[in-house]
């Protein structure tokens, strides 16, 4: 696992790190606070928090600055959800000003600059990559804010619509997380309207392409205090699309409401909360999720004499279910096949089920729940801190100045934790790969990778050595199946970026047979397929209990019935030494050296096959079993 790691700062040596990373220094200039990766992932783009925004245009595959652009404004950056988004081509990137980046031109990348206000709050890009839709920031003298729509191909303003946001941390309405989204026909904003108890939520519905063309125009637009298109109850707080990007659902300070893109009529429902729960403050990081068929919001409730965490769950019909349960909340996620829904508070992370719901509306029951203690909320316990995929889950909890990262596989209505790790400083942000293998972790200073089947700790860097640790604006981490790219701030505010690579040559294929934990055994592989490296592990996971077993390997493949499973070598197989499993893992480190005479050598320009073999006596039958297959080319 290769990895490049760009200082901000003071220039520091080497460090001597694991898995034989490649680290390389530089000195920039202030703090790093959001980042994206190209979805062909060739350059990863990170925002410099400086008066005159600067952008950052890296290599993934070596870690280089290409490129870097500066706006003219010179204000400064502030406070943001996302102020990065990418196309292969393109480049947003929010600041004191919009800069738009042209990413086939890095000799010089600045395509266009645009005002749009103080302390800019999101961006979206439409998935054909044609147009970017902005939550511009607050109208000051010399500075509109409002909303704002660019044509990425020219990098020209097509649209400008008043609109403000407010404080990012005011004490008197909620922290907003996100603002702006965009499908290919609509750009949906929110925007604040009054303060205080009185502050109200302002939707706007921007047509990017009208009939009959022109530029974009406002298609819907809430208003006032009267029903049926009034202003949402509260300060906004997030959105997020549903259904495909059919419906937009927005969640204010004291109410959430439905809105159809393209059907009349646009507002669908607008239902306040259940029983008024109170005032969200700053605890909450994300507050709505949606599936295809559903809608969960969390909230902070208080009385005088508690105070703790309440989910609204609504269907597209909008009917109400609502849970109370202990902790202040700070994040929640869908399992991408909608069938439950996770909330992770300062006291426990909780499960509900989405389906066989009572009649609504009804009161739901936790399916499961696991107690961790947070020390904070608010964003001083990370910007996300829950991820989920349909069968595995992972919560980072902070404990003072250190975290714990637990790891959970999901069942129907069970949440078992099976692995934990230590984050050794303050947590900032995690993100999965998209093919659900890595989590990476970031801390303040650091940056950490794990396997998701094991919960291993496979990679750990500190860029910069420092006791506190400033949290970023926006986010801390992006990952996609290839690369990882993590930034953060020093104590004296100056910044760091680290890019690494995520071994993805190593290739798996055929098909694990169920073992006695009810489970396959899944082979991965960290390190690199470097001969000079020499870093590559090897690791089977979910293996029974006591389970003995070996690794072997082989040039050729097939796919044959073996035992209670499939044999995925062909040909002359060579063996690795026995081995007895540790928590339901084998870990092997691969010897490259082999026999000789036997023709087991690991040399470059080979590509070689690896599969695990273990006993597996309560299953019956055969009472042996095999792990999926990798195949992984070798280089010098």
């Amino acid at each position: 696992m290769q990895q490049w790691t760009l200082r901000i700062g003071a220039l520091l040596g080497l460090a001597t790190l694991a898995s034989a990373q490649t680290v390389l220094t530089t000195q920039y200039g202030f703090g790093m606070d959001d980042g994206a990766i190209t979805p062909n992932g060739t350059l990863a783009v990170v925002r410099e928090n400086s008066a005159q925004t600067r952008a950052r245009i890296h290599s993934t595959a070596t870690g280089q600055l290409l490129a870097s652009a500066q706006g003219v404004t010179g204000t400064f950056s502030g406070a943001a959800q996302d102020s990065v988004e990418v196309t292969d081509t393109r480049a947003v990137v929010l600041g004191s000003s919009i800069l738009v980046l042209d990413l086939t031109n890095l000799a010089a990348p600045l395509l266009a600059e645009h005002a749009a206000g103080l302390e800019m709050r999101d961006v979206a890009i439409t998935p054909d990559g044609s147009t970017a839709v902005v939550r511009g920031g607050n109208t000051s003298p010399g500075f509109p804010g409002g909303l704002r729509v660019i044509d990425l191909a020219s990098g020209a303003l097509t649209f400008s619509h008043p609109g403000e946001i407010g404080s990012p941390t005011p004490p008197n309405h909620t922290y907003s997380v996100d603002s702006a989204v965009a499908t290919n026909d609509y750009g949906v904003c929110l925007s604040l309207v009054g303060s205080g108890p009185s502050a109200k939520t302002r939707v706007t519905i921007v047509r990017l392409h009208p009939q009959g063309g022109g530029n974009p125009a406002v298609a819907y637009e809430t208003s006032g205090s009267a029903a049926p298109d009034m202003d949402q109850l509260g300060a906004p707080h997030d959105l997020c699309l549903v259904a495909g990007g059919q419906y937009v659902a927005v969640r204010s300070e004291a109410s959430v409401g439905l809105y159809s893109l393209g059907s009349a009529p646009t507002r669908v429902w607008h239902h306040r909360l259940w029983s008024q729960p109170g005032p969200m403050g700053l605890t909450s990081m994300d507050s709505i999720e949606a599936t295809d068929q559903f809608i969960a919001t969390a909230s902070r409730f208080q009385s005088t004499t508690l105070f703790g965490a309440q989910l609204d769950l609504f269907d597209l019909a909008g009917n109400q279910w609502h849970s109370r349960f202990t902790g202040d909340p700070h994040d929640l996620v869908f399992t991408p096949d909608g069938s439950r829904v996770l909330v992770r508070t300062h006291r426990y992370l909780y499960l509900f089920g989405t389906q066989n719901l009572p009649q609504a509306p009804a009161e739901l029951t936790p399916a499961a729940s696991d107690a961790e203690f947070s020390t904070h909320t608010f964003y001083g316990a990370g910007y996300d801190s829950l991820q989920a995929t349909d069968t595995h889950a992972v919560a980072v909890v902070r404990n003072s100045t250190t975290a714990l990262v637990n790891f959970y596989r999901l069942g129907a209505t069970t949440l078992q934790r099976y692995a934990s790790g230590l984050l050794p400083e303050k947590p900032t942000d995690v993100a999965l790969s998209p093919n659900g293998r890595w989590v990476g972790v970031s801390g303040t200073t650091r940056v950490q990778l794990y396997d998701f089947d094991t919960g291993s700790l496979v990679l750990q860097h500190d860029p910069y050595v420092e006791p506190i640790g400033w949290f970023p604006w926006c986010d801390g981490i992006e990952l996609d199946d290839e690369h990882l790219v993590a930034w953060g701030y020093t104590d004296s505010q100056t910044g760091w970026v680290s890019l690494v690579d995520l071994f993805s040559s190593a290739s798996s294929y055929c098909t694990a047979g169920p073992n006695s934990t009810g489970r396959a055994v899944h082979l991965r592989a960290t390190g690199s397929g470097s001969i000079a490296r020499d870093d590559l592990r090897l690791w089977a996971s979910d293996l029974p209990a006591g389970s003995i077993g070996y690794y072997a390997y082989s040039v050729g493949q097939q796919s044959l019935p073996l035992g209670n499973g499939t044999l995925c070598l062909a040909g002359q197989r060579y063996f690795m030494p026995l081995q007895l499993e540790q928590s339901g893992v084998a870990v092997r480190d691969v010897q490259y050296g082999g026999s000789p005479t036997l023709g087991g050598a690991i040399t470059a320009g080979t590509t070689w096959n690896f599969q695990y073999r273990y006993r597996d006596p309560a299953a019956g039958a055969a009472q042996f079993n095999l792990s999926d297959a990798l195949s992984i080319p070798f280089v010098p």
